[in-house]
Order: structure tokens, then C-alpha cells, then sequence
């Protein structure tokens, strides 16, 4: 039960709308081919790319920023 409420609480700290993405597209993978699922991947991630907030997000999920950011690892991307 102690894991379980670490994982919730850590799950609370992320952004509503991405977790809410993340289910939709888990539960749109459930019994499709490998193809499928990466093809609903894709639209279900450009989907949520075209909101507003999105630019700003990533900018501060690549800069570590964003709030709920656990662990100081690096990406390894660049601006090039």
C-alpha cells in the first residue's frame, strides 16, 4: 500500500493533461497489433501537440524545470 501511494503521489504531480494523454493512448493500445499502436501513438501525440500550452511544457520538461521533476539526469538533446 506504501508504493502505491508514492506512485499516486507522484503521479499527482504531473501535469493533468498529460497524464490524461497517457490513458487515453494505453487504453487505445489494449489489443491492437504492434502497428496499430504505434500509429495511434503518433496521432494521439500530435493531437496534444497542437494545444497551446504544449511549446512552453516541453521547453521546461527539456530544461528541467517543470514542477514535479524528480532526479537530475540528463537528456542529452540540444537546441541544434
Amino acid at each position: 500500500m506504501s508504493h502505491a501511494e508514492l506512485v499516486a503521489k507522484q503521479i499527482m504531480h504531473i501535469d493533468p493533461v498529460a497524464v490524461r494523454s497517457a490513458k487515453e493512448t494505453i487504453l487505445d493500445m489494449i489489443g491492437r497489433d504492434l502497428d496499430d499502436q504505434l500509429r495511434l501513438e503518433a496521432l494521439n501525440g500530435y493531437s496534444i501537440a497542437s494545444r497551446p500550452s504544449v511549446p512552453e511544457r516541453l521547453k521546461r520538461f527539456y530544461d528541467k524545470t517543470d514542477r514535479g521533476r524528480y532526479g537530475t539526469h540528463q537528456t542529452g538533446l540540444s537546441e541544434d
